[in-house]
């Protein structure tokens, strides 16, 4: 009996209730059934490929635009509300999509969740790591974050299906995804936060030379951040995954199949990625330049070959997301320095992001997007060459 009180009063432990809590947010937050469809959503409302690529573009570019705003937000609400203010955004995003079916509803829709994903990444990842913090779990972290990842990539999974519901309309897709997102927010209100601090403010000038500052003390932590951000940013291409997909024959209700394909193999991986958090990091990268050169071979096997050969390239794109990720947060002491380079990684993977999209369009001006691959992977062996190469030196 009193080996049964003990395996409840662990089980009820105050943050394993919140980790499972950060699971379930996760999930509902990508279990939005419109992510495998919206490109065919947008092209059966007349909007042609290009202006796809412009609305793609414009939510990198709101990214960027609104960062200052999170710097403000962050000087006088707590990164809990900034989170669930970034949240009604994305429902309210869904919410122009379901009311005014255009180009303008759209970009507008985009704009809300560019400015939902520059305010709630940052301060969700803050929280998260923070709260494991104030618990003295920091060892655990690795895990945690390859879990969650697991179940958001899971929550991707399931939404692949939703190619299946296209045949009872776009509007009630929508409106399903409008009370995912709904969910998630309710989830995140309810965990209690201990560590929920609000920043002073700072002079903006001030602000800047300090995150300078600090990113030239720590040289190798900041070129690990850039590294990831343009890792993810460069490789992120399921937004072209329908009209690959068209492009090669996939009958379109069967679309949302390499969507599931290639998220099977990522919340597989994630789940595993803890496993190799020893590995030195020069093999990290070296990974990383032996994946570039895999993320190349679609463009002369541009079939199903191809797809089985993209879903080879995100096994190891799944562990080196991790593994590069949980080495910037444990590269950092501080908070400042965390918020640095948390910031930092935000921003430049929406370059990288605008980059994808331009190579993807020089592609298409070349002879397809099967040419936007092989730019890419070029883009990404320099990245994973410099890292393997590269030598830096902290300074004091």
């Amino acid at each position: 009996m009193a080996i049964c009180i003990l395996n409840l009063r662990h089980f009820f432990d105050s943050l394993r209730i919140k980790i499972y809590k950060f699971y379930a947010y996760d999930f509902f937050q990508a279990f939005v059934l419109l992510y495998p469809v919206y490109a065919l959503m947008f092209k059966e409302d007349g909007i042609t490929d290009i202006e796809i690529s412009l609305l793609f573009t414009a939510w990198s570019g709101a990214v960027l635009v609104f960062y200052p705003v999170y710097m403000k937000l962050s000087n006088h609400f707590s990164q809990k509300s900034i989170a669930v203010f970034g949240d009604v955004l994305k429902t309210l995003c869904f919410v122009c999509w379901l009311l005014i079916p255009n180009f303008w509803g759209y970009l507008l829709g985009w704009i809300l969740w560019g400015f939902r994903h520059c305010i709630s990444k940052l301060a969700y990842e803050c929280m998260l790591f923070n709260e494991i913090n104030h618990y003295n779990r920091k060892r655990i972290y690795t895990k945690v974050w390859g879990y969650k990842t697991s179940f958001f990539y899971a929550g991707y999974l399931l939404s692949c299906f939703g190619s299946l519901l296209v045949v009872w309309g776009y509007q009630l897709i929508t409106v399903l995804s409008i009370a995912s997102c709904l969910i998630a927010t309710l989830i995140l209100v309810s965990i209690d936060f201990k560590h929920n601090d609000v920043y002073k403010p700072k002079p903006i000038v001030r602000t800047i030379s300090n995150k300078l500052s600090i990113m030239r003390r720590h040289p190798r932590t900041t070129f690990n951040a850039l590294a990831l951000a343009f890792f993810i940013g460069l490789t992120y291409v399921d937004g072209y995954f329908g009209l690959v997909g068209d492009e090669i024959g996939i009958p379109t209700k069967f679309i949302g199949g390499i969507f599931i394909a290639v998220l099977a193999v990522q919340v597989v991986f994630s789940r595993l990625a803890h496993r190799f958090e020893k590995l030195p990091e020069r093999k990290v990268y070296a990974w990383m330049i032996a994946s570039s050169a895999i993320f190349a071979l679609v463009t002369p096997f541009y079939n199903m070959s191809g797809i089985a050969i993209l879903l080879v390239f995100y096994m190891v794109y799944s562990v080196i997301e991790v593994l590069l990720f949980t080495r910037l947060q444990k590269g950092v002491r501080t908070q400042a320095q965390r918020t640095t380079f948390l910031s930092m990684f935000l921003l430049l993977s929406q370059v990288a992001f605008i980059l994808s999209y331009l190579a993807m369009i020089a592609g298409v001006a070349i002879g397809g997007l099967r040419y936007g691959f092989v730019i890419i992977a070029v883009l990404v062996a320099v990245l994973g060459m410099t890292g393997f190469f590269g030598r830096f030196k902290r300074r004091a």
